[in-house]
């Protein structure tokens, strides 16, 4: 296991552990609409032991090194997560996935998190290149991926479902000489 990042004194990225459960079903419960058309697994997780239980499986993908996920805390407090989903070894390549609560928005929070994921990403796991997969109706995350210096790869049409119906997907990439230049 991974000791904590911490990134200054306030903020900080930790692995998963199922004695996060509490913290994580309060900011899953107290945003559940925000999430919704964005994190669909967020809807599933309605228990303490469904909690523990996502819990567990993080740090078993972890371990696996098919993910890499964090858990974001400011103040002592679970406020989101950044994480390197569908690691590609073969290809050296990995999407990003991000959440943040609602209320923890708007303080550069997450794209400080975001930041040293990527650090990570092409020092540790020694990737080529990152993708972020934005559904084309969350427009705070698409302004985040060009902040961070990804480029806008493309669109896939009616690429994600929700509630039945299908929306766009917007393609980001970040390659490792993006990283290096920046």
């Amino acid at each position: 296991m991974l000791s904590p990042i911490y990134i200054n004194e306030e903020l900080g990225l930790h692995e998963a552990h199922p004695d996060m459960a509490e913290a994580l079903l309060q900011v899953l419960q107290n945003n559940r609409l925000h999430f919704m058309p964005f994190l669909p697994w967020a809807k599933q997780i309605k228990t303490i032991d469904q909690a523990r239980q996502f819990l567990r499986e993080t740090a078993l993908f972890n371990r696996g090194r098919q993910k890499f996920i964090l858990f974001v805390y400011f103040r002592k407090k679970l406020i989101g997560s950044v994480g390197l989903m569908r690691i590609d070894q073969q290809n050296a390549k990995a999407e990003i996935g991000f959440w943040l609560g609602s209320e923890w928005e708007g303080k550069s929070l997450i794209s400080t998190s975001l930041r040293v994921l990527i650090r990570k990403a092409f020092t540790h796991f020694h990737l080529h290149r990152l993708e972020m997969r934005i559904s084309a109706q969350n427009h705070r995350a698409i302004q985040l991926a060009s902040a961070l210096g990804f480029h806008r790869e493309g669109t896939l049409r009616e690429a994600i479902r929700h509630d039945n119906t299908f929306h766009n997907t917007v393609v980001f990439g970040f390659l490792l000489s993006d990283w290096e230049h920046a």
